[in-house]
Parts: structure tokens; sequence; C-alpha cells
């Protein structure tokens, strides 16, 4: 069922007009400025982002999430392929040219024959809302299924587990969004254990500033002197940054959207595309951060692993 609201925010896009997924099926006939080759893009049961639907909704897109992974894996391969990128991406270094492939072809909800200068143009001098071609909607949810089962291959020691994010349906949110919980995959150790000083220190250290994570150079020299300010020793094996950010949001954990990230991605790439100008060096972001050391991504407000 679809409920009858939808809020509208330009740069937040878990606040959303409500789209319907079987637009897609009305431009199947038109041209695209890219290969498309055999692809049929992902179409949820109730038509609709969970965020706009009923509970049964939401189960329904959770279920069709996780269960039809490999039916959509399949699918959106065939798009994939067209562009030689491989078919079941699982290094960073794959996912990189999947998200050069989003952010080169991205397109907006414009009339086709729109060119790059009147796109630059419009969204320029007037208050258009920049949002997605209805097909990207369902390149999204399906990369995001893709992404989501990289995690899980990738992040065992932290024990990932699927669940529905789940929020009273009196907001609208994206919340309602399958998210996966990881946690440290060292419990039973850490439950009888307090923690050194140094491990204490380390662990305010990389949630104050989490991108020191993913710079080994400079998690060192913290190491180094946080060790100095304390009078112990430095740890032959440093401490894994990522291992202490874990630990330190035990009990929840940290929950990942793949789709909410995947909505960051795509529409920070049309707005870099389109919204800044032909003319506008943006610096270069990369999907293929999500699966590499580290604990924040450029493109994403929420820290990543």
């Amino acid at each position: 069922m679809l409920l009858p609201y939808a809020t509208t925010s330009k740069w937040q896009p878990w606040k959303t007009r409500v789209f319907d997924f079987r637009s897609i099926q009305k431009e199947s006939g038109t041209e695209f400025a890219f290969k498309k080759g055999d692809y049929r893009a992902f179409d949820p049961p109730d038509h609709v982002y969970p965020e706009h639907s009923d509970r049964i909704g939401v189960d329904g897109f959770m279920f069709a999430f996780l269960h039809t992974a490999d039916e959509r894996q399949a699918e959106i391969g065939n798009l994939l392929s067209s562009h030689a990128i491989s078919r079941e991406p699982c290094s960073a270094t794959d996912w990189d040219k999947v998200g050069d492939f989003i952010q080169t072809n991205i397109e907006p909800n414009l009339p086709k024959n729109s060119d790059a200068n009147s796109i630059h143009k419009l969204f320029a001098t007037t208050a258009t809302e920049l949002t997605l071609r209805p097909f990207w909607h369902g390149v999204l949810i399906d990369l995001a299924i893709l992404i989501g089962k990289s995690l899980v291959e990738q992040q065992v020691q932290y024990n990932p587990v699927w669940e529905l994010d789940h929020i009273p349906l009196t907001t609208v949110s994206s919340s309602n969004l399958p998210v996966l919980r990881l946690q440290s995959g060292n419990q039973e150790q850490e439950a009888g254990r307090s923690g050194s000083d140094l491990e204490t220190a380390l662990s305010e250290a990389v949630n104050t500033d989490p991108e020191i994570a993913g710079d080994w150079d400079r998690w060192e020299e913290v190491v180094t002197s946080t060790a100095a300010k304390l009078g112990v020793p430095v740890p032959r094996k440093l401490p894994d940054a990522t291992d202490l950010f874990i630990e330190n949001a035990k009990p929840e954990g940290v929950l990942i959207s793949p789709v909410k990230e995947m909505q960051l991605f795509f529409y920070q790439s049309l707005h870099r595309k389109y919204g800044f100008g032909p003319d506008v060096n943006s610096p270069p972001f990369s999907l293929g951060d999500i699966l590499r050391p580290g604990l924040s991504w450029s493109w994403s407000n929420h820290p990543g692993l």
C-alpha cells in the first residue's frame, strides 16, 4: 500500500518525492546515452521505496532485497558487462570502475534531448530540483544489493547480520531499509577485559577522527604519540583502528545501509555532473572506498568501515 505523503528536500535523498518504479518500464523504448544491454531494472513488490509504503510493503522490500540477490546480480551483470566491468564486482578496484560508470553516465530526469549546457544552465538559474531519471533508481537498488553482498563477504570478522532499520511509519525517512549490523568479532574475549589505558585513548582518537583509520601513517603517529603521553611502550603490532571503532560501538555495533549509501553516491554524482557547471573541477571520489580500510567515505555523511 502506498502511503499518501512525501516530502521534498533537495540534497537529502532520504526525504524524497514518491517514486513509482513502474515508471521505469515507460521509458524502456527510449534512448540512453550508454549501452543498456539486456538489463531489466529492479522493481520492488510495492513499486515504491519502503519509506513510502506500509509495513507489509516494507517487509516485501526487505525480502526482495535479501532473497533475490542471485537474480538481481545476473540482471545488473548484463549492464556492467556491456561496459567492460566485471559482472560480479568484488574488490575495491572493481567497485571503482562501477563508480566511474555511474559518474560518467548518470542522468537527471529531464527530456531526453536536453544537452549538457542547457542542463547546467537550468540548475544554475532556476529552482529546478535535481532528480534521477527513473532507470537509475533500479540500478541504484541492484547495486546496493550487490555491494551489500560484497560487504558481508569481506567483513566476516565483524559478524555481519541483516536486519530491518525500522521506525514508526509516522515520518518519511529512509529508515525501513535493510541494514547490515557489524559488531566486534572478539566479543567473548572483550567481555573479560576492561581495556588498557592505551586502548581507551586510541578508541577515543579514532571515534573523534574516523578518517585516521584509513591512513596508516597517521594512525602509526597517533599510536606512537599516545603511547608516549601515557608512558607506555608502543605495541609491537599496532591495534586495528576499525576494530577499536567497532568495539567502542557496542552493544549496538555499526549499522551500514547499502541503499542509503548508494543514494548518497548517486545524488552526489548527479550534482557533480550537472549542478556545479561544466568548468568546475570537483575532487574525485571513489565507490571502491566502501571496501577499503578506513572509517569514512568521501561521498557519505556516515562513518563506514
